[in-house]
């Protein structure tokens, strides 16, 4: 947990950077948060370290120093659904973390398809008059009217003139 802590401190300003978003993980200041991750490395760690003591405590001392062969047919069985749900969590995770992945690299870079660069907002009552007055200029393939744009353009004050002047 000690390493996760150190990783988090680490990448999460990189993580924020690439998201464009402000994630915190300030465990120093929530004390709730602190105590809620000392209390499951503790639950984490008592019953990882229980399985292997109830399996050692099953052996007879004399049976296995005399070598004889012990048998645990039932508990094989235990063991290897174990492992199993390992390796199903482990493939869950990986194609989460692949979506999640490939969902934010649509988001910030296709998700728009469009060209900022030669599109024009402006802050108006929506009504129908602008965007067909718009929509004669010359050069316009499309105009439209909406209520909140939703895109991150910027803003910007600044004046437009035409070629001709």
């Amino acid at each position: 947990m000690i390493c996760a802590i150190v990783l988090d401190a680490a990448l999460l300003p990189r993580l924020s950077a690439f998201l464009d978003r402000e994630i915190t993980f300030d465990i120093l200041h929530n004390l709730k948060l602190a105590a809620e991750i000392i209390g499951v490395v503790f639950v984490i760690g008592l019953l990882s370290g229980a399985y292997p003591a109830f399996v050692i405590s099953a052996f007879k001392p004399a049976a296995t120093l005399k070598a004889a062969t012990i048998q645990i047919s039932g508990r094989w069985r235990l063991r290897q659904s174990l492992v199993t749900m390992q390796f199903i969590f482990l493939i869950g995770l990986i194609i989460g973390t692949a979506t999640i992945y490939r969902q934010t690299s649509y988001a910030l870079n296709e998700g728009l398809r469009l060209k900022s660069d030669q599109t024009v907002l402006i802050a108006t009552a929506c009504s129908t008059a602008l965007p067909d007055r718009i929509r004669a200029l010359p050069g316009v393939p499309a105009a439209a009217c909406a209520q909140d744009s939703g895109l991150n353009f910027g803003n910007s004050n600044g004046g437009w003139r035409l070629d001709n002047g």
